[in-house]
């Protein structure tokens, strides 16, 4: 499974708080994905040793306020489920001011095909985040650009 994710509203914060303020957004967004989506998994043995498992996941930021993420053994569903933990602790972050400012997530979901390209199943998960983004703003009858 292929998710791009990117931050709610982060040029909002950058003009209207300032940068330093959307820095630390994306900053606690990316802590909220990997403690959700962490690349291992740490055991206790019964002889009290620590092992790593690979989870099949991987957290990557790929642009100013946009994240990849690449789960090899997750359903849609258990992304999806998720995706709804990161986006409760998203909303929930706080600036030193302006605390009002709605935030979040917007996110997009594609599964892969046989061996499709990355890049395609970019596009298909780049699709789906622009349909969710267009739903949220017009919910909150938000002007995307502002």
């Amino acid at each position: 499974m292929f998710t791009v994710l990117d931050l709610f509203r982060l040029k909002y914060v950058n003009d209207n708080i300032n940068h330093s303020a959307g820095d630390y957004y994306i900053k606690k967004t990316a802590e909220i994905l990997k403690e959700h989506f962490p690349e291992y998994i740490e055991y206790k043995k019964e002889n009290g040793e620590t092992t790593r498992k690979k989870t099949g996941d991987t957290v990557y930021r790929i642009g100013g306020d946009e994240f990849v993420i690449i789960s090899e053994n997750k359903t849609e569903n258990q992304i999806e489920a998720l995706i709804e933990y990161v986006l409760l602790e998203t909303e929930a972050i706080k600036f030193e001011t302006h605390n009002e400012v709605i935030k979040g997530i917007n996110y997009g979901i594609s599964k892969r095909n046989n061996n499709e390209q990355v890049e395609k199943l970019y596009i298909k998960a780049d699709k789906e985040l622009s349909k969710d983004k267009a739903k949220i703003y017009k919910r909150l009858g938000i002007n995307r650009r502002k």
